[in-house]
């Protein structure tokens, strides 16, 4: 209304003689509606039978409710074989996210990484999720520019994008993490909206997205993402599968999604579903860690197991060990990692330094360097937060000679 002449609003008021546009020009200023208009508001309503808006006197805001998509088939059939054909065992999963994606606002979902050859009907499973509010979602190439029109959407779909920068992966924490997101949109002031975006990155690149080695999740209850590998499909694809699923897509929200989202427990970890730890999501922490990350775990395996006996250990190191066992401080004491300790290990040229660094990065230690002294020896070292699970590493073999 802003940007309308006053025929435009005389149009929508219906105001036709010459008294009734002057009403209406008259209740305009005299009330200044727009002067503490802030912004509007987009929500997915899944009861509503159609859009429908209301302005909210006391913050200033037109909230809109979206509609779901309208059922044309009454089948829900054909959804579910599609679902237990592409998704497997992770069919139960993807039912709760889609449940959860229609039937709340503002909650936050993990973030779907769908990846693997072309044509294996990775867009057709985002699709199937954008359709269900199809005017609230929105293609984003996640770049970092001046405006933000997609922080309103309730979904972005990020297809066919480079995602091995840390910067990006800093924009998605970003986005997938905060309560209120930024809006800037051309000729406007910025303003904050409650985030109610969800995300699904679609990439054809067998190391689709840069994380973070160290917040490789531990539990499902505060699991981020969800990466499934989409393979070949069997056979000819079927060009009309979309409109088909489409069709029934409206039935299956009122009847078959709407049982599942009663079903569930939305206070359940971080996301409010549990999230399975796919191998995919394995493989993707796996293939980001870098040379010194595995040295740093390579490390705490030499000090959960004790110096490993080799040819390189020489006679000055063996009597060390013994010495600094002797003196009362065991390598690895309960709470305490001597510095001693890590530049005795294996370090393959890197300084202890660096390693020290990739330690605390991954929470093993923390804090400043400090003093501990046993029987009038003094050792510098950190103290240990969370000595990690080293499940994926080999442990010595028979073969090797291990220091008690």
């Amino acid at each position: 209304m802003e940007k309308r002449s006053w025929d435009f609003l005389y149009a929508l008021t219906n105001a036709q003689s010459r008294k009734e546009k002057q009403e209406v020009r008259y209740f305009m200023q005299r009330e200044r509606v727009l002067k503490g208009f802030r912004h509007v508001a987009y929500h997915g309503a899944p009861e509503a039978a159609r859009d429908h808006c209301n302005f909210d006197n006391s913050s200033h805001v037109l909230n809109v409710y979206i509609s779901p998509i309208e059922p044309e088939i009454k089948d829900n059939a054909l959804i579910e074989e599609y679902l237990e054909n592409t998704f497997g065992s992770y069919t139960p999963f993807i039912k709760k996210y889609l449940a959860a994606y229609t039937y709340t606002n503002h909650t936050t979902l993990p973030t779907l990484v769908f990846y693997g050859p072309r044509g294996t009907s990775k867009t057709t499973a985002a699709m199937l999720i954008a359709d269900i509010y199809h005017s609230l979602y929105t293609d984003w190439d996640m770049g970092e520019g001046q405006f933000s029109p997609e922080a309103e959407k309730k979904l972005a779909i990020i297809e066919e994008n480079d995602m091995i920068s840390k910067k990006q992966y800093k924009t998605l924490k970003k986005y997938s993490g905060a309560s209120h997101i930024t809006v800037n949109k051309k000729y406007k002031p910025e303003y904050q909206v409650k985030n109610n975006l969800n995300m699904i990155l679609i990439s054809n690149e067998e190391v689709p997205l840069y994380v973070e080695t160290g917040e490789s999740p531990t539990s499902e209850l505060n699991n981020q993402f969800f990466v499934y590998r989409f393979d070949p499909l069997e056979g000819a694809p079927n060009p009309n599968l979309r409109q088909e699923l489409k069709k029934r897509l409206g039935h299956y929200v009122q009847t078959e999604l709407k049982q599942v989202f009663s079903r569930l427990d939305m206070s359940q970890g971080r996301y409010g579903i549990p999230v399975p730890i796919t191998k995919w999501e394995q493989q993707l922490f796996e293939n980001n860690k870098t040379t010194l990350a595995d040295l740093a775990e390579d490390v705490l395996l030499q000090i959960e197991n004790g110096y490993r006996k080799s040819k390189e250990l020489s006679q000055a190191d063996y009597n060390f060990q013994s010495q600094f066992q002797g003196s009362g401080l065991k390598l690895l004491d309960d709470d305490f990692l001597a510095v001693k300790t890590i530049k005795r290990c294996n370090l393959e040229g890197n300084s202890s330094r660096s390693v020290t660094r990739q330690l605390k990065k991954m929470n093993v230690i923390t804090g400043k360097c400090r003093r501990k002294y046993t029987n009038g020896d003094a050792f510098r070292g950190y103290s240990i937060n969370e000595w990690p699970e080293l499940r994926e590493l080999q442990p010595p073999s028979e073969d090797d000679d291990i220091f008690d």
